[in-house]
Order: structure tokens, then sequence, then C-alpha cells
């Protein structure tokens, strides 16, 4: 059971959470190590019951061993990078959970972005790429820079893109 918070505890500060959350809902997370503090965030488009019991699923199926570079695989990789001992513990004993925001289902993406920033999340493996960003990062790609001075916009207009906003959170 997942309990209903009204912030989330960081390193260093305490976020006020506006929205209360239950694992029927969808939406973004964070899973807190309980050793050192450091922080994960997730999405799902799905019940947080559901994700969070994949998270389990995946936990469950490995040893402390992995090397596996796939995020679904972050919370152990990171756990057994850190913390491993002899008897691996539960997912729930190593993690704690808080469901944080049920932003739209269509900016889910960037609602995690806000998030992992937000938080300065150490334990996610791949580095948060908005989709539209990567659509201006494969445009870029199809533009010969020489010839035109598109590219040169796009990457003016890139560090916009990748900055992020607190406003909406």
């Amino acid at each position: 059971m997942v309990p209903n918070v009204s912030q989330l505890l960081t390193k260093t500060k305490a976020l006020k959470l506006n929205q209360s959350l239950t694992c029927a809902d969808f939406g973004i997370y964070v899973a807190t190590s309980v050793i050192c503090y450091e922080q994960y965030v997730g999405q799902t488009s799905n019940k947080f019951l559901k994700r969070w019991s994949a998270h389990r699923s995946n936990w469950n199926k490995q040893d402390c061993k992995t090397d596996s570079d796939k995020d679904q695989m972050a919370l152990l990789r990171y756990y057994s990078e850190n913390h491993c001992t002899i008897n691996k513990p539960s997912l729930d004993e190593a993690y704690t959970v808080t469901f944080v925001k049920q932003p739209s289902c269509h900016s889910l993406d960037i609602c995690e972005n806000k998030w992992y920033h937000l938080i300065d999340a150490q334990i996610n493996i791949q580095n948060m790429i908005l989709p539209h960003v990567k659509s201006l990062l494969r445009c870029f790609v199809l533009f010969d820079p020489i010839r035109c001075c598109l590219p040169l916009c796009l990457l003016a207009f890139l560090p916009t893109q990748l900055a992020y906003s607190h406003r909406s959170i």
C-alpha cells in the first residue's frame, strides 16, 4: 500500500503535492531509496498499481548482478551498484514510491521531464529527451548546414525546448 502524502521529500527540499493520487490513478511517480534517498522518476498511462507491479516483477526476476541499461531495470541496477547485500530485500523494502502528479495523457513526457530535473533524479538510466526535441533533432540531420540556415535556427531553438519550467508542476 502506498501512503497518500502531501509532500515529496528530496535531499534538499520538500515539494508540496497538490493532488491526492491512489494506486488506481495514472501519471508521474517517484521511487526513493530508503538507504540513500536518491530518486527515480517514472511515468505510466496505466494505473500506478500495474506499473509498480511491473517494477516489482523485474526486481524479483533478476539478481543483484544486472548490467541492463534499460530504464525498466534502473531501480535494481542502482541498488546493485550501490547497496547490494547477500540477501536482496524486496522492492518495497528498498524503495518507497510516491505518486506525484496526474497530468493529461498527452503531457506525460513533459511532466516526467520536469519532475526529473526538479528533484535531480539520479537513478534514471536513460536521459530524458522530449518527443518534440527528438523530432527537431531528426530534422537537423536531414539538412545540410552549409546550404541551409534551418539548422542554425534549430540550434537556437533547442535550448529553449530543453529548458523546463517549474510553474506547471
